[in-house]
């Protein structure tokens, strides 16, 4: 599987892996599964870090930490932009539109906890 983690999902996956669920903790793991990250993700986080303790914490390479995982970073492309854009209104986070977007174009899996995320249309695991 090719799977794009959502950011929470790549928050816990980097120290609060006991959060994920067991199929998920183990789909993350998998070698043989295609690790993505979103740069957006890395937005969102710095962004929201210095009015959020959880993120606060986290540390301050959040590249170097993906590189841990293992994973490959996703960057936003013109075509995932449109695509975000483009997508019906169920859902108004910016940041999860870019990623659904993302996943659109690229073909990936989103991990995600959030709902919203299959209204979509997406592909999800949780």
């Amino acid at each position: 599987m090719r799977l794009l983690l959502d950011t929470h999902a790549f928050i816990w996956a980097m120290g609060k892996v006991s959060r994920l669920p067991s199929g998920v903790a183990t789909a993350i793991r998998d070698p043989e599964n295609e690790l993505w990250l979103s740069a957006v993700s890395l937005y969102e986080i710095e962004y929201k870090r210095g009015r959020d303790t959880v993120l606060g914490r986290l540390p301050p390479d959040l590249i170097g930490a993906a590189t841990d995982m293992p994973a490959q970073w996703l960057v936003v492309t013109p075509e995932h932009a449109v695509t975000a854009a483009r997508l019906n209104r169920v859902h108004k986070d910016p940041w999860d539109r870019l990623i659904v977007g993302q996943a659109m174009v690229e073909g990936l899996v989103i991990v995600s906890v959030d709902p919203a995320m299959k209204a979509f249309g997406v592909q999800t695991l949780w």
